[in-house]
């Protein structure tokens, strides 16, 4: 989902003007004086409580950045200098924070919220769209996406978004994720992989297997900086990912850094014993590294899930003779 981060264009400070000391001065009324601190407290608190959701939403801890919007709501509702299309971003942001929390009904509702609050945010018709188009619901997505380029006929993440739904609804593409990948497999040119996996990513952003494979793909293409930074962020995201890690340690592999391939080798096995390639790779790198026995070891291992594993076997009888020659020379 194409999502822009914002912040409220009400400045930091209200000019208040001071009592002077001039006789014929106005005296200001005390409720009005309470008034104005309110409305003071108001726009300084929303306003800070806002950017730290900012800050963590574009750090992509949704969780805080939704506690710093709640916090932010009152201050930002109750004071009378923010306008409709402050609180209109407010509700946007809270229904972002939701959606990348996996809670689309909470996000639907924000979203159409913001709608209510200021008819011509156009972001909040993007947005709405887009949580009905991963609901399959293609028409009334198409009709969102429509209504935010009659606000703002050049809004490009709304142009993306009704292009990819009509191509969803007419069935040019479909939501199955291995036709997708099968797609992408098929590409002969590796920019078009990276552009179907991009476009994947962009389609179901908390997909594992998709940022996966665009990793997989940037790699092929010798982006290894670009493939690093997908599985990093991966690994980030999907904590329990074995596949993930074993692939951001072949790319540190790749770029000369065995300690950091080492050690996510050995967390993609933590999370998964039994698995094989993450085993062959560990026994590699180890071998590389002359730490014949690790590798060795790695190597054994793969044997008992894989018995008739040649790579193996040649591993270990080249482990052994380093072995043989080191215990030879003491």
């Amino acid at each position: 989902m194409k999502f822009r981060s914002q912040v409220l264009a009400l400045p930091f400070w209200l000019a208040v003007a001071s009592l002077g000391a001039c006789g014929g001065a106005k005296e200001i009324a005390t409720e009005e004086l309470e008034a104005a601190r309110r409305d003071s407290l108001a726009i300084v608190s929303g306003k800070a409580f806002f950017v730290k959701g900012i800050d963590a939403y574009n750090d992509k801890d949704y969780a805080q950045a939704l506690a710093h919007f709640k916090s932010a709501e009152p201050f930002i509702l109750a004071g009378t200098k923010y306008n409709a299309n402050d609180k209109a971003l407010l509700y946007n942001a809270i229904g972002k924070s939701f959606f990348f929390l996996g809670n689309a009904d909470s996000a639907a509702y924000y979203f159409a919220a913001a709608q209510i609050i200021e008819p011509q945010n156009y972001e909040a018709y993007n947005n709405s769209g887009y949580v009905k188009f991963v609901q399959r619901e293609y028409d009334l997505a198409i009709s969102d996406f429509k209504k935010a380029l009659s606000i703002k006929p050049d809004y490009a993440e709304a142009i993306e978004n009704l292009k990819l739904a009509e191509e969803f609804k007419s069935g040019k593409l479909v939501w199955d994720a291995e036709a997708l990948f099968d797609k992408a497999e098929q590409a002969r040119d590796v920019d078009e992989k990276i552009h179907l996996y991009s476009r994947l990513v962009q389609l179901a952003p908390q997909f594992a297997d998709a940022k996966n494979n665009l990793g997989v793909a940037l790699f092929r293409a010798g982006r290894l900086d670009d493939a690093l930074n997908v599985f990093s962020q991966l690994v980030a995201e999907h904590k329990d990912y074995a596949i993930g890690f074993n692939n951001l340690g072949y790319v540190y592999e790749a770029l000369g850094k065995r300690e950091n391939a080492i050690a996510n080798y050995r967390k993609a096995l933590e999370l998964n014993p039994r698995f094989v390639l993450a085993l062959e790779n560990l026994s590699s790198v180890l071998y590389e590294q002359a730490d014949y026995e690790g590798s060795l070891k790695a190597a054994q291992e793969v044997l008992l899930y894989e018995p008739n594993n040649q790579d193996a076997k040649a591993r270990i009888a080249r482990c052994e003779k380093e072995l043989k020659g080191k215990r030879k020379k003491k």
